[in-house]
């Protein structure tokens, strides 16, 4: 017999990729990167990387690296659904000097908004000037390193802050499927990694809707505190 219902799911997920045309996200992205470039050079290199990257990881259920030079210098790198290694040292040397981009996803529904540990790899490691990571719930967030100078601790503490603020928003937000989520459990309704998951998810969700008042809170804060980095959201439209 034939199962339809997963005929017609594969024919939307491809109808879907498909619709992720290299054309829509560059005319999705081109004002923004234009904006925040400082040479035509910069601002030809993520028009060519961004869209290629995007529309073949967007999907993509492990983070997945690509860390590039202003000398065409590539570093391709496939983790795991959470996590993806830098290059070795011998990688990184090679390509610091003309470092100019790193992007990474974020797989299944995580949001593109960066962690701790992107901005330590970006600012204390491998200082490309634009770090970006990429989802298929948030489009694009690139963060410009404007001074090599960054310490770690103080990095690590103004971040923590940030998160922190952002931690109480959801709180807050969330406040009633938090308990409900506790309250299934305290009655065994959910186990203890489906209550993580569902928390997480909601985390996510969260953090997605709110975006750019994230990006504005991170930028507020990094400047408030001298950290030279600026962050912005491009946002990508899949379909239609």
């Amino acid at each position: 017999m034939v199962n339809y219902t997963h005929i017609l799911k594969i024919m939307g997920e491809y109808v879907e990729k498909c619709s992720v045309t290299l054309k829509s996200i560059r005319q999705q992205i081109s004002p923004i990167i234009k904006d925040i470039t400082d040479t035509e050079e910069e601002y030809d290199i993520l028009m060519e990387v961004i869209p290629k990257f995007y529309r073949d990881n967007w999907n993509n259920p492990k983070e997945h690296l690509l860390m590039q030079g202003n000398k065409g210098d590539i570093f391709e790198n496939e983790g795991t659904e959470g996590a993806v290694s830098t290059p070795n040292e011998a990688v990184i040397e090679s390509l610091k000097n003309g470092l100019v981009l790193s992007i990474h996803n974020h797989p299944s529904d995580s949001t593109a908004y960066q962690s701790l540990g992107d901005y330590v790899t970006q600012c204390v490691g491998t200082k490309e000037k634009y770090g970006i990571t990429i989802s298929k719930k948030d489009g694009v967030v690139i963060s410009k390193l404007t001074s090599k100078q960054v310490g770690r601790n103080k990095l690590s503490n103004t971040y923590n802050k940030i998160y922190t603020k952002m931690g109480d928003n959801f709180d807050k937000d969330k406040k009633a499927e938090i308990q409900s989520l506790k309250d299934d459990y305290h009655a065994n309704k959910i186990t203890l990694d489906q209550i993580n998951k569902e928390y997480n998810d909601l985390f996510h969700e969260h953090m997605s809707e709110n975006i750019h008042e994230y990006v504005n809170t991170l930028n507020t804060g990094f400047s408030n505190n001298n950290i030279p980095v600026e962050v912005y959201h491009a946002p990508i439209k899949r379909g239609g």
